[in-house]
């Protein structure tokens, strides 16, 4: 085992005695909230997702993979350092949800954002000399300028529909009728057309599809076209689920907790609606044009 080391500072050494090999360019994409019933390439009949199914076709499709947390903040900040959530003691999204009664252990001490002293794939690329942008939901609580990226149009978007809401307005480019994941996507093509010259980062990270649940209007359409064309389906659009590390309930009690719909009580019980029917119209609104936004990245990436 102690000649692994040795074996890898060897071939190291090797590459450095070499030409250096050409710097890729890197587009990170990620996507708010997707969850893997949201695409073609897993099996969504209900939203055309042409783009992302040949980014699965021509690269890698993961089916037993998972995130390194369950909210955004954690995962975010993993992806950033290459580090798990709990060695930052960063450990959820940033504003955080408050204590509950029912709770057994609660929240002990956790960062509020990212630390300085992390040291990021941003910052390690620039080193490199990379340009490097960061566009979209970056949800840290820093200023990504101050974690190694030349340029950032990050924020909370309150619609997708201008005007967006936060530093949105006076950064990106946009006007009444345009919409937000488009406009996203245009600030990062303009990043790459400028750095075209020399390699570049630039890390998407699109708000959808989280809410407000507001799809493009186009899309919206026709989806509401779709949805008035195709049977309907059976079975009923919500059931209720009680919280998988709650108290388990019989049908009788699931029976009486539906037929009293009110949301303290609910919350109280633990058990929540849970939709069985992928016929959002405006959902998938949100869900087509991020799709869109990658098949113009890909395109911009090639040219």
């Amino acid at each position: 085992m102690k000649i692994l080391p040795f074996l890898f500072l060897f071939w190291s050494a090797c590459a450095f005695a070499q030409k250096a090999p050409p710097r890729p360019n890197i587009l990170f994409a990620i996507a708010d909230d997707w969850s893997f019933g949201h695409a073609g390439a897993y099996g969504c009949k209900w939203v055309k997702t042409p783009s992302f199914d040949r980014v699965a076709k021509e690269g890698i499709l993961f089916n037993n993979a998972y995130s390194t947390c369950h909210v955004c903040s954690p995962s975010r900040a993993s992806i950033l350092t290459g580090k798990y959530p709990a060695r930052i003691n960063l450990t959820e999204w940033l504003g955080g949800r408050p204590e509950r009664d029912y709770e057994l252990l609660h929240h002990g001490e956790k960062l509020t954002a990212l630390p300085d002293e992390e040291v990021t794939l941003a910052e390690t690329l620039k080193r490199h000399g990379y340009a490097t942008a960061n566009y979209g939901k970056a949800h840290l609580r820093v200023d990504p300028k101050a974690y190694g990226f030349d340029e950032e149009i990050t924020g909370w978007v309150r619609s997708y529909h201008y005007p967006f809401g936060s530093a949105y307005n006076e950064k990106l480019s946009a006007k009444k009728g345009d919409y937000y994941t488009d406009k996203l996507t245009d600030a990062a093509l303009d990043f790459m057309e400028r750095n075209k010259d020399r390699p570049f980062f630039v890390h998407l990270e699109h708000f959808a599809v989280h809410d407000p649940i507001q799809g493009r209007p186009d899309l919206v359409e026709k989806y509401q076209k779709k949805l008035t064309a195709i049977p309907k389906q059976d079975g009923p659009d919500f059931i209720l689920e009680v919280n998988p590390d709650g108290p388990a309930l019989t049908t009788e009690e699931l029976t009486a907790l539906a037929e009293n719909d009110e949301l303290q009580v609910h919350q109280d019980a633990r058990v929540w609606w849970v939709k069985q029917k992928q016929d959002n119209v405006e959902f998938a609104g949100m869900l087509e044009a991020t799709d869109e936004s990658l098949g113009r990245i890909r395109k911009k990436l090639k040219d």
